[in-house]
């Protein structure tokens, strides 16, 4: 019986220590690996940023509409009679009006000189494309959140997963010990039953966080295109808190994507509006023209220009009529700007508070797993000296199992909030407050 025992303590010491799980979160590569893929891998954010480039082309498309327009036209016409004037009977003295063979040349340069309408077009297409990339840049933003989600899911599950493992492990050889006391009539049918419930939990525990492991790998590889892969390093948890609130605030308000091209849209949609109000009003072009031929024609040159203003005042009822279309668009826009900033703040202050729980939640984590290693060294003193139970120690054992694994669920939980605090306030995922 005595080796029996100190067979037994062997075998509870060793499931003390295969339990103790490094207070250190898993990580397989570092974010930033991941983060710096996405822009590449996802489709949406590179549609954005296609649909951004196309808006940047617009705008300069709109800025040609100032510059000058040149064009330059030829001919050579074949007539069958010369056209002339007899100047003298006797001498037959003629002047030329239209010979046989008639060569004509021009060159034309025109310029828009005022047009209010145009100027507000183009300031709407520069607003346009700011908004675009402002959205592309707020798709890149959704990308990396939820990158970064699937990447604490993956190390989370991972570390879960080694965990139970290793309890995993401690229970087949409790369940070796029982059976080696039944056999010597120490344990009944009902202790053995219960080692082997033990094994089983853990073993469907295990295969719980290799789903979550596989899913949340999948999910990051399809974001990013970068396979998961390499050792499980060791990145230790900070505890420090962040900065406060207000700062946050007004990091989001100054830097968040989606509320710049909520405002860069509203800006849009105010150009359109002042560019259907001054459509009414008349616009002034300019041109000069330079024509030459090969016949002197009445004016007797050969070669001469011409200088033109030209004030066009289109009145269409139409147009009149979306001016106030336009109002009511400039209304929406601005409403949305203010749903948008109401949600951001909303949102930060839910992440802020988030990270200050979460904080909290480590803390007294790190301090269940002090305690429930404490509670299983005793039960195992206890234990040595017929002073508790079998089942006691097990349950100082699953306690501490449970510890440890709220305790990596909290760190990794602590990270992700960290990331979603920074990425509502416009900042790096993995950056700090300037």
């Amino acid at each position: 019986m005595n080796r029996l025992r100190s067979f037994q303590l062997w075998i509870y010491g060793s499931l003390l220590l295969s339990l103790v799980v490094p207070r250190k979160t898993y990580a397989l590569q570092p974010l930033s690996d991941f983060l710096e893929h996405a822009p590449v891998r996802s489709t949406e954010y590179r549609e954005m940023a296609l649909t951004a480039s196309k808006k940047e082309a617009d705008k300069f498309a709109a800025y040609g509409e100032l510059l000058p327009s040149i064009s330059l036209t030829g001919s050579n016409t074949r007539n069958q009679y010369e056209s002339a004037i007899l100047l003298d009977p006797a001498s037959g003295t003629k002047e030329l009006i239209e010979p046989i063979n008639s060569r004509t040349g021009s060159a034309q340069v025109s310029m828009l000189l005022i047009d209010i309408a145009l100027w507000n077009r183009i300031a709407s297409a520069t607003h346009a494309a700011n908004a675009a990339s402002r959205a592309a840049n707020n798709g890149l933003a959704e990308v990396q959140h939820q990158a970064a989600h699937a990447y604490y899911q993956l190390i989370n599950a991972e570390a879960q997963r080694n965990a139970y493992q290793k309890a995993s492990e401690s229970a087949i050889k409790n369940l070796a010990v029982v059976r080696s006391k039944q056999s010597e009539g120490a344990a009944t049918d009902l202790d053995v039953a219960r080692a082997k419930v033990d094994v089983e939990n853990e073993n469907q525990k295990i295969l719980d966080q290799e789903l979550n492991s596989e899913v949340a790998r999948r999910t990051l590889e399809t974001l990013t295109g970068v396979t998961p892969s390499g050792d499980i390093s060791k990145d230790s948890v900070s505890l420090e808190p962040e900065p406060e609130l207000a700062l946050w605030e007004n990091s989001a308000l100054a830097h968040n994507q989606s509320l710049m091209a909520a405002v860069e849209k509203s800006k849009q949609d105010r150009s359109d509006r002042n560019a259907a109000s001054t459509a009414l009003l008349p616009s002034l072009s300019a041109g000069f023209t330079q024509q030459s031929s090969n016949t002197a024609g009445f004016n007797g040159h050969n070669t001469y220009h011409n200088v033109a203003a030209t004030l066009t005042w289109r009145l269409y009822a139409p147009t009149a009529i979306n001016v106030k279309s336009h109002a009511l668009a400039v209304k929406v826009s601005e409403m949305s700007v203010l749903r948008t900033r109401e949600t951001l703040l909303n949102s930060i202050h839910e992440a802020w508070y988030r990270v200050r729980t979460d904080l909290a939640r480590c803390r007294a984590a790190r301090s269940q797993v002090v305690a429930a290693r404490l509670a299983v060294q005793i039960a195992n003193e206890r234990y040595a000296a017929d002073a508790c139970t079998q089942l006691d120690l097990i349950q100082a054992q699953r306690d501490q199992i449970a510890a440890e694994t709220s305790s990596i669920d909290a760190d990794a939980d602590l990270c992700y909030a960290r990331v979603v605090l920074r990425l509502f306030a416009g900042l790096p995922a993995e950056g700090s407050m300037p």
